[in-house]
């Protein structure tokens, strides 16, 4: 295997190989904002492992977040953030969070994750931020507002791509999950080291956007997502009485089809290896 946990509950529980990790591997510090930690765990060493490219990855938390799930266990298997700022990463990558429906400063790690945007600027030489954690990396970075939807965008959504780009060689389109009730409020102009890298019919401002070194990347959706997450987040806001479509481009023959796991693995392979 590629992808080593150095920590988290994967590891603890055993649900993750923990196999001597490999010499040279990329150090990634992961901040998992998800409720279901082991799940989300999961998908990005799944993820990270598919790569081929040798990962050791470290799980972190916000310190100020007021824990409700797992806290014990969170507490004993992760790092908090506040003990990490004086160490350096070669990868960030910060998860979604399911705090879109509130306004930025409403949510309770607001000024930690400020200071995290702005600390792998200098600590790490590349970083990801997925679905809300993109919403709000970029605006503390370039005070991009969000607006929420009338409907929550939900489903399988593809882009075409430019193969000349270092993000996407071996790729000519990009497909992923989308789960979100809020889109970024793009300007006419945008700052002069962003840009809107892969934009897909349906979704107004883009599945991915990135600076003009690609070493920093905004991605809007998910990725890493397992074959079922979509399914199983249906079925949740149904039992509690959401009004809710089923996700768009996902199902056929009533069964969930997975058509965004190569391009995910590909995406993220050459993200490392820039």
């Amino acid at each position: 295997m590629t992808a080593f946990a150095t920590n988290g509950l994967a590891r603890a529980h055993h649900t993750w190989s923990t196999t001597t990790p490999a010499p040279g591997a990329r150090q990634i510090l992961l901040v998992n904002l998800m409720p279901t930690k082991e799940a989300t765990e999961l998908q990005f060493l799944r993820l990270l492992d598919a790569t081929g490219v040798n990962c050791d990855v470290t799980f972190a938390y916000p310190a100020s977040h007021q824990l409700h799930h797992q806290r014990a266990a969170v507490l004993k298997h992760y790092l908090p953030l506040d003990r990490l700022w004086g160490t350096r990463f070669d990868a960030l990558i910060v998860t979604g969070a399911p705090v879109e429906e509130l306004s930025f400063d409403q949510v309770d790690y607001w000024a930690e994750f400020q200071r995290l945007v702005a600390w792998s600027k200098t600590h790490c030489r590349r970083a990801i931020f997925e679905c809300w954690a993109a919403l709000a990396a970029l605006n503390v970075r370039y005070q991009i507002p969000k607006a929420p939807l009338p409907h929550k965008l939900f489903g399988i959504f593809e882009a075409r791509v430019n193969p000349a780009s270092p993000l996407f060689g071996g790729l000519t389109k990009l497909r992923m999950p989308q789960s979100r009730h809020s889109v970024l409020r793009l300007p006419a102009t945008l700052p002069a080291d962003l840009q809107v890298v892969a934009k897909s019919q349906g979704i107004a401002d883009g599945l991915l956007l990135a600076t003009k070194d690609t070493r920093e990347l905004f991605i809007t959706g998910h990725p890493e997502y397992a074959t079922d997450t979509l399914d199983q987040e249906f079925h949740r806001d149904q039992a509690r009485g959401r009004t809710i479509n089923p996700p768009q481009n996902y199902y056929r023959h009533h069964q969930a089809v997975n058509s965004w796991r190569t391009t995910s693995c590909r995406l993220y392979a050459n993200w490392l290896t820039i």
